[in-house]
């Protein structure tokens, strides 16, 4: 269900998608919501620590194309695999980790907008097959016909610790059939967030935006708080 914009268009539309995006969040100024304070590893080892490249030293390499390589290396009972980007030298699309030793998996997804600025959209924990909703940042996208009429239903997750404080959600999206900038308010409830968008489509049509929250939370050594966001964007064409 999930969607990756580098496999879904050219390179041009995906250009500039991702400028009309990074033009939709400009202006926004909060800082972005740190993985680790969230999401709880094993083995006292971070997500950047089992994502980095360099901690695995049995690699195998498969050209896709003349910028990308599909990489997947051994470090013990870790297995990681994904799209590199030679060009940029980054990471792009969905990369997974899987535990030899039981079910469970760890995949983040990257956008790569340039280079030394990537964005990890998805960030998803699953056992056999399962998604752990409460620890996983993800987004969900099905279809359905309410009174005759195709409505897009969009599912955010979006998981929080303890200390952080629930301060407002916002979905910012484009639709290209209209052309409008559309802009709205989501209710939480525990992570999750639900919109229904009730129009018209059409076999071609492009909808693309991102979900944004924004938490707040009390730093005790500094005796201030800080405001941080937590960006999910997206993008789906009608079939």
């Amino acid at each position: 269900f999930s969607n990756i914009l580098s496999f879904w268009m050219k390179r041009s539309e995906m250009k500039n998608i991702f400028l009309f995006l990074i033009a939709l969040l400009s202006i926004f100024s909060c800082q972005k919501k740190e993985l680790n304070n969230v999401y709880e590893i094993s083995d006292n080892k971070s997500l950047e620590e089992l994502f980095s490249l360099k901690n695995y030293k049995t690699q195998r390499k498969q050209k896709i194309n003349d910028s990308i390589l599909h990489i997947s290396g051994t470090n013990g009972i870790f297995f990681l695999e994904g799209n590199f980007n030679t060009k940029l030298s980054e990471k792009t699309g969905f990369w997974t980790l899987t535990n030899k030793n039981d079910s469970k998996k760890i995949e983040i997804d990257y956008l790569v907008f340039e280079k030394n600025n990537i964005h990890r959209n998805q960030v998803i924990f699953s056992d056999k097959g399962i998604i752990d909703t409460l620890k996983s940042k993800f987004y969900h996208i099905e279809w359905k016909v309410e009174n005759g009429v195709k409505i897009m239903k969009l599912n955010f997750y979006s998981p929080r610790n303890k200390e952080e404080k629930f301060m407002r959600a916002d979905l910012n999206y484009f639709i290209s059939n209209n052309g409008k900038k559309i802009k709205k308010s989501l209710m939480d409830n525990n992570g999750k967030y639900e919109i229904k968008i009730p129009l018209e489509y059409k076999k071609g049509d492009e909808i693309i935006g991102y979900f944004s929250e924004y938490i707040s939370q009390s730093v005790k050594k500094e005796d201030s708080v800080y405001l941080a966001n937590n960006t999910i964007y997206f993008y789906k064409k009608v079939d």
